[in-house]
């Protein structure tokens, strides 16, 4: 039988390989913030990125848990004693894993958070808490024992979270976010199915976007959807504002950090910052009169650690997303070729933004202690898939930011604490 030849029309014009890496000029200047809406083109057809609405709510706002009810009824406070004085927790985000795929890194980083905890030690962390993109690609129920509860098996304490776009992109059948709400908000502490023999709760949280309230520490979580750069709609504008009045308020007896997914700043080669969100987050704190004390996104995956000009001093922003997914994101070129720091000006804002740190080839996490007046941040890389398991995370780097002050603090003193992480 003769093989049939090819018409002009089934043969293909161009072959593909793949799709070009959105990025600016690699030979002109580090770029802050670009219009993800253009960068990334043609998102593939199984992927559903126009911004979805949310549920409606099943609790009255303003969407807080404290903490303490968080332990209501548990051992974790006798197992592992918290220092009266300083809230400590840990922080990353993306800490999800693609579905059935090699979950190493995802492991090395909770096995790195684990070995922070000492049974007789007071500076146990309290929580951990994942910037979103919880479970990739698509928020599914199914893959919340693969890539959340199997991971999690023998992490002590309590993991909250906001939802990140991944969260959200929920494939036919599921409701945006039914996932997330499922294991993190329901309406009672319950074990669910999904975790199968693994003992570990679904969190109660109030919504998709809340505040938690420590001892020491109040975290506004605000969920910036699934588009690319994301979007805050007026119902949440207008609850962010309501939470910073309050946390201006409070703000003698606790530090305020702010948490979104996707970052106001990033020189990674990949999404970059989001004028999207830094908007609305900007509009509120002006109208509420309270700037956070740090700001955290993640989104990108890698750690980069800025200082931002603000009234009256300085604000850290990080970038905290190398906390399991597999693919990390590099820095731009004009980033690589440039020590740092590297400051640039937000001219949208009229501000100097300083890149003072960034590690882009290693998974990690954040560890903070925040006290009455300062909040120490440290990060930690944990060992790549191919070195061996037994190494355990390594401090990066360590900062101490006065928050009254608004300053860095150099040279601090930091209490130690039994456990490992940091070199003997």
């Amino acid at each position: 039988m003769a093989k049939k030849q090819e018409t002009d029309d089934e043969k293909p014009t161009l072959r593909v390989f793949g799709r070009t890496r959105p990025k600016p000029d690699p030979n002109g200047d580090p770029v802050l913030q670009w219009n993800e809406d253009k960068a990334h083109g043609d998102i593939g057809s199984k992927r559903y990125t126009a911004r979805r609405p949310l549920p409606p709510p099943w609790k009255k706002p303003p969407f807080q848990l404290d903490l303490n009810d968080i332990y209501a009824g548990s051992k974790f406070q006798t197992n592992y004693p918290q220092h009266t004085g300083t809230t400590v927790f840990q922080l990353s985000g993306d800490t999800g894993n693609t579905p059935n795929g090699d979950n190493r890194a995802q492991l090395n980083v909770v096995d790195g958070m684990e070995s922070q905890f000492a049974n007789e030690g007071i500076y146990n962390p309290a929580f951990f808490y994942s910037c979103g993109d919880c479970v990739y690609y698509s928020g599914e129920e199914k893959q919340y024992y693969a890539q959340f509860y199997e991971p999690y098996e023998h992490y002590p304490g309590p993991v909250l979270a906001i939802p990140g776009n991944h969260d959200g992109e929920n494939e036919v059948g599921e409701t945006s976010l039914h996932g997330f709400i499922y294991n993190f908000c329901a309406p009672e502490p319950v074990h669910r199915s999904e975790a199968r023999t693994i003992p570990r709760w679904a969190m109660n949280q109030p919504y998709v976007y809340w505040t938690l309230i420590a001892p020491k520490v109040r975290v506004i979580g605000v969920y910036t959807n699934v588009e690319p750069g994301g979007s805050i709609d007026e119902d949440q504008f207008r609850w962010l504002v309501g939470e910073l009045e309050a946390a201006k308020k409070d703000y003698d007896n606790r530090a305020v950090i702010l948490t979104m997914h996707h970052p106001i700043y990033s020189l990674d080669d990949h999404h970059s910052g989001s004028p999207h969100v830094q908007q609305p987050v900007m509009d509120a704190i002006k109208e509420a009169g309270c700037y956070p004390d740090m700001i955290i996104g993640a989104h990108v995956h890698n750690m980069q650690r800025f200082t931002v000009e603000a009234e009256k001093g300085i604000v850290p922003y990080l970038v905290a997303g190398a906390g399991g997914y597999n693919n990390l994101h590099k820095m731009q070129k004009a980033v690589k070729a440039t020590q740092t720091p590297i400051t640039l000006k937000d001219t949208a804002y009229n501000v100097n933004v300083t890149l003072n740190s960034y590690v882009d080839d290693d998974h990690g996490f954040f560890r903070f202690e925040v006290s009455k007046d300062t909040i120490v941040g440290e990060y930690f890389t944990t060992p790549r898939p191919q070195d061996p398991y037994s190494r355990g995370p390594r401090l990066f780097e360590r900062f101490t930011y006065n928050r009254k002050q608004r300053k860095y603090v150099p040279n601090a003193i930091v209490q130690r604490y039994p456990g490992t992480g940091y070199p003997k």
